[in-house]
């Protein structure tokens, strides 16, 4: 279905994807590779820390609390102390990023892109867990995964905020008893947002207030000897808004959750998963509407789950399987594949 097209190495986390190349971040710099011309060009710099995309630019910043603008060519446009220096790169909307600020108390703001100017900032301390959902900010505050908070993006002002200590406790592998943590902010689909917290729950609120619509969690049916019976795992969980669907794919499981009615409906694949001798281990994967493209990191290979057949049409082991994968992304008919040693390895549709 696929065969392994070419390698890139030194390969950092962040690399962008396009129809005809890849951007991506080095250890001394960015380079942009094209799939016909090789390596095109290469903006050298000795620390680089993060990098986003916008309008055909390419924004940057070197530790030194200077940021770089560099053109879709490799030039640098502009440096400027003005621009963020830091940032949540998967908050982008219409040029718009949530900008975080180093200083006593942790603040945070929108920036314009566009304008090189700020919506607004605040003190607030918001974790890693961080979502933009239409035109709510909803996020963790950092070192508080018990409290979910909502906020306006355009103006930073407050919606509501939720407290789910008690809503998600778990007793831990020593026997402890813990207070509930939010563990990902999926989507939202129809005024309600999803999110899965600890104990295997999976909360829909209501955009506006935060109310608790759906408290979602046990599957009865489900008989597994090492998992209790509901839903599997909460952190490898992400929305299909074309089918009004939460999908949930790990390790030998799939399911559905209607978003609607909150119905969840479970496939136990252990046999078929077996014969194939693969299994999800990584939250992350890639999903095209049909196919569920993943990654046995532990043994390096990586598989292709149909949806609709629910079984695996597809799987490829990278040399000898004990090189770590770390990453997955799938695009124009184009599968690339990140491993632990820096080295991204691009397949194409056969």
């Amino acid at each position: 279905m696929f065969i392994k097209k070419d390698s890139i190495n030194n390969v950092l986390h962040e690399f962008f994807v396009f129809k005809y190349g890849i951007t991506y971040l080095t250890h001394n710099g960015i380079i942009h590779y094209s799939y016909l011309k090789g390596n095109e060009w290469h903006y050298k710099c000795d620390t680089l820390y993060g990098l986003i995309r916008f309008d055909d630019k390419y924004l940057c910043h070197n530790g030194n609390l200077s940021s770089y603008v560099i053109s879709e060519k490799g030039e640098m446009l502009f440096e400027s102390e003005d621009y963020p220096n830091s940032w949540e790169p998967s908050l982008l909307k219409n040029n718009f990023i949530l900008s975080y600020f180093s200083s006593n108390q942790r603040v945070v703001g929108i920036f314009n892109l566009t304008n090189n100017q700020y919506l607004w900032k605040r003190n607030e301390k918001i974790g890693k867990n961080v979502k933009l959902l239409n035109d709510v900010l909803v996020f963790t505050e950092k070192r508080k995964l018990h409290l979910l908070k909502a906020l306006s993006f355009w103006d930073g002002s407050n919606y509501w905020q939720l407290d789910i200590s008690d809503i998600g406790h778990y007793t831990n592998k020593w026997g402890d008893q813990k207070k509930g943590e939010v563990i990902k902010i999926i989507g939202s689909y129809s005024g309600i947002i999803w999110v899965s917290i600890t104990n295997h729950t999976l909360l829909g609120l209501k955009e506006e207030t935060g109310e608790i619509i759906h408290h979602l969690r046990d599957i009865p049916e489900f008989n597994c000897t090492w998992l209790p019976s509901a839903i599997p795992d909460e952190h490898s969980m992400i929305l299909d808004e074309n089918k009004g669907k939460i999908l949930g794919f790990r390790w030998e499981f799939y399911w559905e959750i209607d978003c609607n009615t909150g119905i969840i409906k479970l496939w136990d694949l252990t046999d078929g998963f077996k014969k194939s001798a693969i299994r999800n281990d990584s939250p992350q994967y890639e999903y095209d509407g049909s196919f569920i493209y993943f990654l046995q990191q532990q043994s390096g290979k990586i598989g292709i789950f149909d949806t609709q057949q629910k079984k695996i049409i597809w799987q490829y082991t990278l040399g000898d399987g004990s090189v770590m994968l770390t990453q997955i992304k799938y695009k124009d008919d184009k599968l690339f594949v990140l491993d632990a040693k820096h080295t991204l390895h691009i397949f194409e549709k056969e």
